[in-house]
């Protein structure tokens, strides 16, 4: 690790210990807020596409977002178990943790994978959603940080990985997405991907 990557977290664990009053917020952040935001974004970049005149193109664009994650995350934990990183909290000194202790290695940080892909994925969808999306990601790398869990280059990496596994298969994934998407469209079950047809 670097010593700009351990500084900074020593700067943001320092703030931390000052802003006790944000915690909570840190907390959620990091856990069950981020992927609420995160889903919602995928809710509505399906709810929004399923009502375009190209809804079944649309929305396999947005279950792209989905399928991204999966796969970042995926390969995030598979790089991270062979770098092998320790986690900050283990070799700074006197580092304050405000969530449990992870046994999952942390560099690339795989949650960050899977926000950085569907932000990413979102933005070829929706840009409305997709900015919506970016802030989400960037509010859980960030928190990730913020509670001692991660060092920031963790979460730098673990979203720059995201997104290059959104924009590098986004042309498989949508293809076979897309032949499932029409499937649909021309099943009974067709209001799920064309809000239009009747």
């Amino acid at each position: 690790m670097s010593g700009l990557d351990v500084r900074l977290y020593r700067d943001v664990n320092h703030w931390a210990g000052q802003t006790s009053f944000l915690h909570g917020l840190g907390r959620a952040a990091e856990g069950w807020l981020a992927f609420a935001l995160l889903a919602a974004c995928l809710a509505a970049a399906w709810y929004r596409g399923r009502r375009r005149p190209d809804a079944p193109v649309a929305v396999a664009s947005a279950l792209w977002g989905l399928a991204a994650a999966a796969v970042a995350v995926a390969v995030a934990r598979a790089v991270a178990a062979a770098v092998g990183r320790a986690l900050p909290y283990q070799v700074v000194a006197h580092a304050q943790l405000l969530v449990s202790r992870s046994h999952d290695a942390g560099f690339p940080a795989a949650a960050a994978a899977g926000a950085g892909a569907v932000a990413a994925a979102l933005w070829f969808s929706d840009a409305v959603v997709g900015g919506a999306a970016t802030l989400a990601a960037v509010l859980l790398a960030a928190a990730g940080v913020y509670v001692g869990a991660l060092f920031p280059g963790d979460v730098a990496s673990g979203l720059i990985l995201g997104v290059v596994v959104a924009v590098a298969l986004r042309p498989l994934g949508l293809r076979l997405l897309s032949w499932l998407t029409v499937k649909v469209e021309r099943s009974p079950l067709h209001l799920v991907v064309a809000a239009h047809r009747v």
